[in-house]
């Protein structure tokens, strides 16, 4: 029996425009996009993965060192 990696997952915009056109009409964009990402991570790791994608809005995110410096995945191992 296959192991299921269960990951979640933010994609962060900086506004609502930008969160509707990632979800798109009735969310087929963001089931694009999770189906490719999943795949690609299913390659990478040889196993079954569930993706849960979740779309937020976060105004001048790119512009706030310690909002990216919080996304480093490096930091929450710490």
């Amino acid at each position: 029996e296959p192991k299921l990696t269960r990951i979640a997952a933010t994609i962060y915009c900086e506004r609502e425009g930008q969160k509707g056109i990632l979800i798109g009409k009735h969310g087929e964009m963001l089931k694009k996009i999770g189906t490719a990402a999943r795949f690609e991570i299913e390659r990478l790791l040889r196993t079954k993965v569930f993706l849960e994608l979740f779309v937020k809005v976060q105004p001048g995110w790119r512009e706030s060192r310690h909002f990216v410096d919080e996304l480093d995945w490096r930091r929450q191992l710490e």
